[in-house]
């Protein structure tokens, strides 16, 4: 007989009375437990028949001699999980139970209740510690949003609500075991009939929180689809970025390779919260002209952010946090940066002044949020207005 059935189940058989119940009642739509791992319990299919399962506490393996006496009353042995061994017995040979003395059996379980015990101080003590890393997360990051968006903060969140999870599991475990030992020790015998729904429940939510963790991180790790590619010389409509030939007022403008690395170049990526991500370089040269008051050949250049978002609620703050971001890399100030009250535009921030020939903006409509560094003459109300452009192209096409 092949086994053929799995089923999730708790990382521990301390809920003794729920797990003999949960055993009883696959039995009866046949399946018969074989074996346990972690967090899975092994069936074999056949015919449904009324079975009696019993968990009893162990302090060492049993040997041939012990399991032929649990044998000969009537109890077959299954399978353990650590110090809980796991027997079974059909209703109808009316074997008597494995403990007549409630007192008796709670001894069994006092060194099953002080592993648990220092398993929820572990517990508890892992749950804090994430709690103040979290916390401590959240004091030094500045960019809430964009840590969203590339997936840090969502990271931190998914193992916050597990170990929150984990650790309310771990208290119900372990109360649940000390008020076992407790009712025993006062002659309150174990009840072998309770309902396991509400104990599949607190099995279930653990282990989808994990399988939503691993699917997180599979999700970061293989969904980017980051490529990389030459900038194209001509305007290409499928790139989201404002063209230095829209800006200047020359047609010489030559690719200018001022340096060695990411230079007129286009890098794409995805992830969980963006359709597309794309970081745009672009240098030229113009032989015809120099910088005004310069004996320089013009080169003028321009570096674009944009992001293509899933959640439209996410593209103002991101514009905000992009400018936030860039400031110590493009040597401004926070009181440097103006918005501009412009209908074009759901937001619309810049720098003021950014330095000589220098633009920076960052802007959102719907979806979409973009952040420019330019370099060149070209005047600001002319990129307001390209940008505006190019946020309403991507914007017909949500």
């Amino acid at each position: 007989m092949k086994l053929n059935r799995i089923r999730i189940i708790s990382d521990s058989l301390s809920d003794i009375a729920y797990n003999e119940s949960y055993f009883s009642s696959m039995a009866k739509k046949g399946l018969y437990l074989k074996s346990i791992g972690s967090p899975f319990a092994y069936f074999e299919k056949g015919e449904s028949i009324n079975m009696r399962y019993r968990i009893d506490v162990l302090e060492k393996e049993p040997e041939e001699e012990q399991l032929e006496i649990y044998r000969l009353a009537g109890w077959e042995y299954v399978c353990h999980q650590k110090e809980f061994y796991v027997f079974c017995s059909p209703v109808t040979s009316n074997a008597p139970e494995i403990h007549t003395d409630p007192v008796e059996q709670a001894f069994t379980l006092i060194k099953a209740n002080k592993q648990m015990k220092l398993s929820l101080f572990i517990t508890v003590l892992l749950f804090f510690v994430s709690i103040i890393s979290f916390y401590i997360y959240l004091q030094r990051e500045k960019y809430l949003v964009l840590s969203l968006i590339k997936g840090e903060l969502v990271q931190l969140l998914v193992i916050l609500i597990f170990l929150s999870i984990n650790l309310l599991d771990s208290l119900r475990r372990y109360f649940s075991l000390s008020m076992l030992k407790k009712n025993l020790s006062l002659g309150i015998p174990l009840n072998h009939h309770l309902n396991s729904r509400l104990h599949r429940f607190w099995i279930v939510i653990p282990f989808i929180t994990v399988c939503a963790y691993l699917f997180f991180i599979v999700t970061v790790a293989f969904s980017k689809g980051y490529k990389s590619y030459p900038l194209p010389q001509i305007n290409d409509a499928s790139i989201p970025a404002v063209r230095l030939a829209t800006l200047e007022n020359t047609s010489s403008l030559q690719p200018y390779e001022k340096y060695r690395y990411n230079n007129n170049t286009v890098l794409k990526d995805s992830s969980f919260l963006l359709d597309a991500h794309y970081v745009i370089s672009e240098s030229r040269i113009a032989n015809d002209r120099t910088w005004l008051n310069q004996n320089s050949s013009y080169t003028p250049s321009i570096n674009t952010i944009f992001y293509q978002l899933r959640f439209q609620s996410l593209s103002i703050p991101l514009a905000k946090d992009l400018l936030r971001n860039y400031s110590d890399i493009y040597n401004y100030n926070l009181n440097q940066i103006k918005e501009i009250a412009d209908t074009r535009f759901d937001i619309l921030c810049y720098v003021e002044p950014a330095g000589e020939n220098i633009q920076i903006l960052a802007a959102a409509l719907n979806h979409s949020t973009i952040f420019i560094y330019y370099k060149g003459e070209a005047k600001l109300e002319l990129l307001i207005n390209e940008t505006a452009e190019l946020l309403e192209s991507y914007s017909s096409a949500d």
